[in-house]
């Protein structure tokens, strides 16, 4: 008799540390980012597999943290600065007009490049809900205002005889 009862008991214990172990299995296998924003890339490993923190690769990103670099070239560069507002038209979206407004300039030229181009980072200035839309990589052309005047008359010139 006392055997049964010592094989039930190790067959609850059994049961019970089976229980412990997948709860603490469930429990490590979250991906936590001390930042906000959405996996995009986990490296090349599949569920089951043992990882390290010393060698898994993660790509996290923030949708609302998306700016649009551009590159601009030696003589274009001189005329834009920080703060100013231009236009973007993303390729993908060629009926919408997205705004935003220059952040940083490069100081020096960027690399592997034909001619001497500058990156400048111009980020949006829709609201957070809408950069779901926009991806990694996406192309388009900014266009900035230079200069303005305010209450002047524009004619085109093949209307002015003299």
């Amino acid at each position: 008799m006392q055997r049964v009862i010592d094989k039930s008991q190790f067959a609850l214990d059994n049961s019970v540390l089976d229980v412990e172990l997948q709860s603490i299995s469930l429990e490590f296998s979250n991906l936590i980012s001390p930042i906000q924003g959405l996996v995009v890339s986990t490296g090349n490993f599949q569920p089951g597999m043992n990882i390290t923190a010393a060698d898994t690769i993660v790509e996290v990103v923030n949708p609302d943290s998306l700016y649009f670099e551009v590159t601009a070239d030696q003589t274009e560069v001189t005329k834009i600065q920080k703060a100013m507002q231009g236009i973007l038209v993303l390729d993908a979206y060629t009926e919408e007009d997205i705004t935003g407004t220059i952040t940083h300039i490069d100081f020096s030229p960027k690399t592997n490049e034909s001619g001497t181009v500058y990156g400048v980072e111009l980020e949006f200035n829709n609201s957070s809900n809408q950069n779901l839309r926009y991806r990694l990589g996406m192309t388009g052309d900014v266009e900035f205002i230079l200069n303005s005047k305010e209450n002047a008359l524009s004619v085109p010139s093949e209307f002015v005889k003299k």
